[in-house]
């Protein structure tokens, strides 16, 4: 089957990962590090752009006499994400908001968002949207296809905020807006590693992501590896700050008030 373009359309699924100080994914077992939910309604990037210099000269007589203008440089995005109902994981990882516990291990009855003014930055996190790919082109015989969604890379966010009235009226329900801004990840790794990726662990891989014959890092039970390859590691690390590619299936599992379990992982 030869490879046909992607037409984008809806948003079917978010992924928000955890990165260290320095921008690299927590290692895939460390609990509460990873969400993977269909709670949202929107997710917008403008560009941050830098017009380039506009250089003019004249001559005594008003004339030009030199003419250059510089290319604009895109610095980045800023995103909005706009969340359905109240993701409580969602808002504790963008928002450092305080999760209230119930009765259970792992149940959450509300949350207490930050006092920011006085707060420390919370670490990055990766951001990931997946669309569906509406090129049926991409569909073989059978009706199957490698790549049914679009898995969009946000490879480095921060500076999440709510950016939104929180509304509560007869006809509408409750949602959440929240801004940040994505920029490029020298540091980057996929959420969900293949065996070829290198460990997390410090010495476990090279840091150019060369492996170094060590296994690759553990994943949870039931969790599928992105198909994410060295090499398009590398041209995320050198460029970003958004990637794409295409892929068969949205992650799994989809909860909108739960963190990826990592407890049963062997």
């Amino acid at each position: 089957m030869a490879y046909s373009c992607p037409q984008s359309i809806r948003g079917c699924a978010v992924r928000i990962t955890r990165l260290n100080e320095c921008g690299v994914p927590l290692d895939p077992l460390v609990p509460n590090s990873r969400i993977q939910f269909a709670a949202f309604t929107e997710v917008t990037l403008s560009p941050d752009t830098e017009d380039g210099a506009n250089i003019v000269q004249k001559n005594a007589c008003g004339q030009i006499v030199i003419r250059d203008k510089d290319i604009p440089r895109l610095l980045g995005f800023d995103v909005k994400l706009v969340m359905s109902g109240v993701p409580l994981p969602a808002l504790e990882m963008l928002l450092d908001a305080t999760l209230l516990h119930g009765d259970t291990p792992g149940d959450f009855k509300g949350a207490v968002l930050r006092e920011s003014k006085g707060a420390a930055a919370p670490n990055p996190k990766m951001l990931e949207v997946f669309s569906k790919n509406a090129n049926r082109a991409q569909c073989g015989v059978g009706g199957l296809g490698a790549a049914v969604y679009v898995q969009w890379l946000l490879a480095h966010t921060k500076n999440w905020e709510i950016d939104d009235d929180l509304s509560f009226s007869y006809e509408d329900p409750l949602t959440f807006g929240l801004s940040g801004y994505v920029e490029n990840n020298p540091n980057w790794f996929p959420s969900w590693p293949a065996a070829e990726f290198p460990s997390y662990v410090p010495g476990g891989g090279d840091p150019d992501g060369t492996p170094t014959g060590v296994a690759g890092p553990v994943l949870p039970n039931d969790i599928t590896a992105d198909t994410w390859t060295l090499s398009d590691q590398a041209a995320i690390q050198a460029g970003g700050p958004v990637a794409w590619q295409t892929v068969a299936a949205l992650p799994s599992p989809l909860e909108d008030c739960a963190y990826v379990g990592v407890a049963n992982a062997s």
